[in-house]
């Protein structure tokens, strides 16, 4: 009985380390309110933000730059669509993130957020 017991939770620990979860977006976000920012400002502080947490960005047409990442055996692709008056974080593209084109592995959501909190912090600091 206790190895039954022992061998469940040993399940369901590993379980929850590849839990998947809803992939998280960011629409419409604002940039910071009572500022006025130029387009490059806008986009320099993308890039800076994104730096800090080891994403690499790249433009792919006017407004819009593709952050990816790369982790281990992991590699996640965001698009970053911009403006003087809000950015978009969109998924892209995914290897080893079990997406299933609703769901993801719970890293990306975590590696989203921070892009999110870093960009928004050098937005403010522009």
């Amino acid at each position: 009985m206790k190895i039954q017991l022992a061998a469940a939770l040993i399940c369901s620990a590993l379980l929850a380390g590849c839990a998947v979860q809803p992939v998280y977006s960011v629409p419409d976000q604002p940039i910071t309110a009572g500022k006025s920012l130029k387009h490059d400002q806008v986009r320099a502080a993308i890039a800076r933000g994104a730096a800090r947490y080891g994403w690499k960005v790249r433009d792919e047409g006017p407004n819009t730059v593709v952050a990816t990442i790369d982790l281990r055996t992991h590699h996640a692709e965001v698009t970053i669509k911009y403006d003087a008056r809000h950015y978009s974080i969109e998924y892209k593209n995914s290897n080893n993130l079990n997406y299933d084109g609703t769901n993801i592995h719970h890293a990306y959501n975590g590696w989203v957020h921070n892009l999110q909190s870093a960009i928004n912090a050098e937005l403010s600091a522009s």
